[in-house]
């Protein structure tokens, strides 16, 4: 997926998360290509705001990068599972979220006997296509200034 919004969207790669997310980041980083760079435990909340407030787009599941994303104006593509976007956000025009509708969905559930089935039944061109659809008027307003 990030490959993907870089080759379509000619978007950086820059990859957050806390110093328990450091060798999950690692791996997206490198599974990214290119000129990824990890920020994966490095700085604290100011600097994942600032990182967050400059980024083009931010694609998360439900988490506190969601919320401080929104709150900084970026906008969000989150991928939503066991918890219900109605309820936990993300609560703006500039966002969006993926998830499958199942009949186990929402269940606020840290551990799941189906595999998580309401986040990985999510595509990743389903996230690219909605991360392009999030980035478009920005894109638009930046060709209108020239």
């Amino acid at each position: 997926m990030a490959r993907e919004l870089n080759r379509r969207a000619g978007l950086a790669v820059v990859v957050v998360g806390g110093p328990q997310d450091a060798a999950r980041g690692a791996i997206v980083a490198l599974a990214a290509g290119g000129d990824a760079v990890d920020l994966t435990g490095k700085g604290g909340l100011v600097h994942l705001a600032a990182a967050l407030k400059r980024a083009a787009l931010l694609v998360t599941n439900d988490s506190g990068p969601m919320h401080l994303a929104v709150a900084v104006g970026t906008p969000t593509m989150a991928v939503f599972g066991p918890t219900h976007p109605a309820l936990t956000g993300p609560y703006d025009g500039s966002s969006a979220v993926a998830r499958r509708e199942l009949d186990c969905a929402p269940c606020f559930s840290r551990r799941c006997p189906r595999d998580h089935e309401c986040m990985t039944g999510v595509t990743p061109d389903e996230v690219v296509e909605t991360c392009l659809r999030l980035l478009a008027p920005a894109r638009a307003e930046g060709a209108a200034r020239g």
